[in-house]
């Protein structure tokens, strides 16, 4: 819980100093959606993930900042979009070893990130369709 809001505030200062607010929110709360379901990297120690995370938050601030004078970056990221969801498909959830999941959370959490990944690539598909970069950039990342 402490993370999340930590890395929340870290989202939005980096959304405002790169004037890309609007899409730093929506690149969290699209990513910590999907992550709460999918699992992901666990690294050994709370400052390591935190320091991690902070970094990751800062490289996609500037991958959303630059796309605006890249058009090259929007269909390379359209296309990622694809990738990531289908190592998501594949490997999804991908359990911490401080709290393994049982069999039924595991078939839960599968279905339930699918579902989110597929309204995430239905997102992208469509916003990218009516070049609607400020909603399909931070969904792809």
């Amino acid at each position: 819980m402490v993370s999340n809001l930590m890395f929340c505030i870290v989202s939005i200062l980096v959304g405002l100093l790169l004037s890309c607010l609007t899409e730093m929110i929506l690149f969290f709360v699209s990513f910590t959606v999907l992550r709460h379901f999918a699992g992901g990297y666990h690294s050994n120690s709370k400052t390591r993930c935190e320091i991690l995370s902070s970094l990751c938050i800062c490289l996609t601030g500037l991958l959303i900042f630059f796309s605006k004078f890249n058009v090259l970056i929007h269909t390379v990221l359209f296309f990622s979009t694809f990738l990531s969801g289908f190592v998501n498909y594949c490997l999804s959830p991908v359990e911490a070893e401080v709290k393994p999941l049982t069999s039924k959370e595991r078939k839960k959490y599968r279905k339930i990130s699918l579902i989110i990944l597929c309204i995430i690539i239905i997102v992208v598909n469509i916003t990218y369709l009516y070049k609607i970069s400020i909603i399909y950039i931070p969904c792809c990342l």
